[in-house]
Formats: C-alpha cells, sequence, structure tokens
C-alpha cells in the first residue's frame, strides 16, 4: 500500500517590489525580453526580492512562518534597493534568470539572519538565499 502525498507549498520569504520601481525595472528588461522571447518573464506586480527559500512547506507551518516574518520586519525601517548585473543558471528546462541586488543587500540580509535565528524556518530543504530578484524562467 502506497502512502498518500503529504502536501505541500513551495514558499519562499520576500520584500516586494514597489510598482514604479517594477515598471523601470521593466523597461530596462526590454531588450532581453526582445532577445528572449521564449522565456517566461515575470510580471511587474510580481517582482520581489528572495531572502530566503523554504521549500516544500506543510501548509500547518504557514501560520508560524507568517508570525516569523511579521517579527522579523518589525521596527525595521524602509530602506532602498537597486539591482545590478544579471546572472542565471541553466538547468533544461528549469532555468532561470535573476539580478542581483547590489545597494540594500545589507538590509535584506538582516531580515534573513533573523529567520536564520527561528527554529520555525529550520524547515528541511529551507536555505538562506542571496538576495536577489527573479526576472524570468524557462
Amino acid at each position: 500500500m502506497l502512502a498518500a502525498a503529504v502536501p505541500s507549498w513551495r514558499l519562499f520569504f520576500a520584500v516586494p517590489m514597489p510598482p514604479a520601481d517594477a515598471l523601470r525595472l521593466v523597461d530596462a528588461l526590454e531588450p532581453y525580453a526582445a532577445a528572449f522571447p521564449s522565456a517566461r518573464w515575470q510580471r511587474p506586480d510580481a517582482y520581489h526580492v528572495t531572502v530566503w527559500f523554504l521549500g516544500a512547506t506543510p501548509p500547518d507551518r504557514v501560520p508560524g512562518l507568517v508570525d516569523l516574518a511579521q517579527r522579523c520586519t518589525d521596527g525595521g525601517a524602509p530602506f532602498r534597493m537597486s539591482t545590478g548585473p544579471g546572472d542565471g543558471l541553466l538547468r533544461g528546462a528549469g532555468s532561470v534568470a535573476w539580478c542581483r541586488i547590489v545597494q540594500g543587500e545589507h538590509a535584506a540580509s538582516r531580515i534573513s539572519g533573523c529567520l536564520v535565528d527561528d527554529p520555525v524556518s529550520l524547515l528541511p530543504g529551507a536555505r538562506p538565499a542571496p538576495p536577489h530578484l527573479t526576472v524570468a524562467r524557462r
């Protein structure tokens, strides 16, 4: 008899990008989007800076993770971020392209540091991510 699959969600912690900044990034990426039309380019309203991958997460862990995110961002001052050079990883159908964060990386890393100090975030497969903004997938 096969065991039933445990449902999970692929989750991560991220900082949302303000809409005006997202639209400027779309303009900057236009030559690349034209050069690689088969890529699935992120919608500007979905732009975010990833700071921590959680991976496959059981849904019952989500309320604790929401509380953790709130604790790690409460009292933090607003900060500016800017993107730098792009990079990517070719993995066949799972290829991904991103922009590195060159300004504000330390503030985003502070959030990541708070997350690692809490056992709730230590799910199997969870790992810190250098702050980055995913722009396209294939």
